[in-house]
């Protein structure tokens, strides 16, 4: 699931850098949504993993971003 919405996050990345918008713009507008079942612990370190994805995605792609964005998953 993380892996596919870090996939789908990249394509919607670079179409959106395509049609203009600048990556601080995208960045900044960023908003993951990802199910949550009853696994009280699993889905904590699901949501964990995804920031910590997230942010090496970031660190790899768009380094400069890092200090101006701080990770916000609900």
């Amino acid at each position: 699931e993380l892996a596919f919405t870090l996939a789908r996050f990249t394509e919607q990345h670079d179409a959106l850098i395509k049609a203009g918008l600048s990556p601080e713009q995208v960045v900044q507008k960023t908003l993951f949504s990802v199910s949550v079942g009853t696994s009280y612990f699993m889905e904590i370190a699901k949501l964990r993993a995804l920031r910590v994805l997230y942010n090496r995605w970031l660190t790899a792609h768009r380094p400069s971003l890092i200090t101006h964005h701080s990770s916000l998953i609900h």
